[in-house]
């Protein structure tokens, strides 16, 4: 992960992904996962790895950042927000 990335970029980077996950939220229902296009969004955006510590390649942010991304994501669609929580 690159290292420059602070709270506010994740947080907007996640902010980006909601009309995206808005267009694929029922789909995503429908497949009862999320789908494969969602997983490679959090992946590519950075948004996958922030819980990990520094050490291991993650930015090293507290778990309250992780929140707010995660309450991002479910403006878009709650069973990816639910998914990125867990």
């Amino acid at each position: 992960m690159d290292r420059l990335l602070d709270r506010e970029e994740l947080i907007r980077r996640a902010v980006d992904l909601v009309p995206v996950l808005k267009e694929r939220a029922a789909h995503t229902e429908q497949l009862r996962q999320l789908p494969a296009e969602t997983v490679e969004d959090l992946i590519s955006k950075g948004l996958i790895r922030m819980g990990n510590p520094d050490r291991y390649g993650g930015p090293g942010l507290d778990h309250g950042a992780m929140f707010e991304v995660a309450w991002e994501l479910g403006r878009g669609c709650g069973s990816t927000a639910w998914v990125y929580g867990v």
